[in-house]
């Protein structure tokens, strides 16, 4: 869609676009990718996302990224007991999340030249719309989680330009 809507837009004539609007620029210059991911959204899916937009010119934003600490499957979206305290977040999950922060991390700053932007979809577990998948960095009480120390580690592993 954003290909043929910036081909489309291209493709009109200098006298239907706005005046002084340069002949090359694109009508959608940039995506904004909402990332409320499971632990079964590999960094691989995610950079074939990337990759479909690559040769399109746009710059991306990942504007919402959580990652709950299990399978969607295994979460449950139940208003009622969704609170940390009712958490079926296994230790193996914990490792997971942290694990794919971590990759999600590396893989965004290896997309630098096109990712703008990285956003979390909030800080402690305790006051996330998923909070029952405990998707965030800091736990309930503001501790650092090890997925918090996976993304300072990517940070850390960036090139210094």
């Amino acid at each position: 869609m954003v290909k043929e809507v910036n081909d489309k837009y291209l493709a009109l004539p200098a006298s239907s676009k706005p005046a002084g609007d340069p002949a090359e620029r694109l009508l959608i210059e940039g995506i904004g990718m909402q990332e409320h991911h499971n632990t079964n959204v590999t960094a691989a899916q995610i950079r074939a996302t990337i990759n479909l937009f690559r040769p399109l010119g746009v710059i991306l934003s990942v504007s919402e990224l959580d990652v709950l600490g299990q399978g969607y499957s295994e979460y449950s979206d139940n208003k009622a007991t969704n609170t940390v305290a009712n958490s079926t977040v296994t230790n193996q999950g914990l490792v997971k999340h942290s694990d794919l922060y971590g990759e999600y991390m590396k893989l965004y700053l290896d997309n630098a030249d096109i990712i703008e932007r990285v956003a979390l979809w909030g800080v402690i577990d305790s006051q996330s719309w998923r909070q029952k998948g405990l998707p965030l960095i800091f736990d309930e009480n503001g501790k650092a989680k090890p997925s918090y120390y996976k993304v300072i580690n990517a940070l850390n592993q960036m090139p210094v330009k």
